[in-house]
Parts: structure tokens; sequence; C-alpha cells
């Protein structure tokens, strides 16, 4: 099959990858409604094995604990997979935690991504969600499908974020990094400063 350059194996109970599958030429991989949980052996076997892997679908997957894609390119160890991956569908998912959002920054291409139904955004009304979504991930160009994001709604998004952290003692690297681009803004009455246990 050397001119395979896309392939869908949804539904069909395949569990973890353990490196025994892939393929050089492989540009699109549909992974949707499998038994995978573990996204740190997609990217060390699947990852590492399709190099030129560019559309990834892992829907409707079990899967959490997102790997850090920069931190194993950097110690040049052998996880070192989606250095062409842009596009990534991870709906449905078991992703529970900010941490886990904010490591998809680190995939080197990824500009355009899918991530609705997880555990983490259940309590979000859909504008909430895409804000704190499109607030930390300056990298992602086309979230959940749809046109780009403008320039007007990342900024609007940033400066709502740094307003929901302004009294949190915890605050996430991210408010930081926008506190240095906007500066301190003042507090501002919002639906979004209501009620939020975000961590």
């Amino acid at each position: 099959m050397p001119h395979l350059e896309e392939l869908h194996l949804s539904n069909n109970c395949l569990e973890n990858p353990r490196g025994e599958f892939g393929h050089q030429n492989i540009r699109q991989l549909y992974l949707t409604c499998n038994l995978i949980d573990s996204f740190e052996d997609v990217h060390c076997n699947l990852g590492q094995n399709c190099p030129n892997l560019e559309v990834l679908s892992l829907a409707e997957c079990p899967l959490k604990n997102v790997p850090n894609v920069e931190c194993a390119i950097t110690a040049s160890v052998e996880c070192t997979g989606f250095s062409r991956l842009t596009t990534l569908n991870v709906n449905t998912t078991k992703i529970s935690s900010w941490k886990d959002i904010d490591e998809f920054r680190t995939f080197p291409r990824l500009v355009e991504l899918r991530v609705k139904n997880c555990p983490l955004l259940d309590e979000y009304t859909a504008h909430e969600r895409r804000m704190l979504l499109v607030a930390r991930l300056p990298n992602v160009v086309i979230l959940n499908g749809g046109d780009k994001i403008p320039e007007n709604e990342r900024e609007d998004a940033e400066r709502a974020f740094i307003r929901i952290y302004l009294e949190e003692e915890e605050k996430p690297s991210r408010y930081h990094e926008l506190v240095a681009v906007h500066g301190n803004l003042g507090k501002q009455k919002s639906s979004l400063m209501c009620n939020w246990a975000i961590s």
C-alpha cells in the first residue's frame, strides 16, 4: 500500500497502539469510537510510526492525559510524533483538566481542533466554553469547525480570561502571558465572573 494516504479504522474495538502499525505515507487517520484510552501511546506509537500524519480523529475514545509533545521533542526521546499534525478531533473523550487542554499548545503545527462533549467542559455554557478555549489556545485557528477565529474574538476572549482569574489565588500560566500583552485589566461584572471554579 505505498500510496495509502487516508485510513478509516473507526468502530473496530481497537485498543492502545503498541507500535505494531506504521505507514510513511498516511496523512489522515480516523480512529473514532475505539477503546483507545492512552493519548501517550497514540503519540509514541502511531505518531512516531506515521511521521507524515496531518489529520487524526480520536473522537468518542475514552482518552485522557494529553501528552506534552514539545517536551518529547526537546528531550530527543523516542516519542517525537505529531510533528506534522495540523488537525485533531477529540470530541466526546475523557479529557477532564485544563492542564490537558493547555498541552495542545505543544503540538508544533496544530491549527484546527475539535473538542466538544468532554467532562471538563460540561459545566459551562457554549459561549463560556468557546471563550476559555480560544483564550487558552493561541495556536488554534479553527475551533470546533466553522470559520477562522477572528482577531477581535480572540482579543475579547483573552481579556475576559484575565478578568476571570484576576482575584483567583492560583492563576494559570496563560494568565500571566495575557497580562503581559493586555495589561492588568480592571474587574468587570459579567456572567463569566459568577460562581466559577476553574482550575
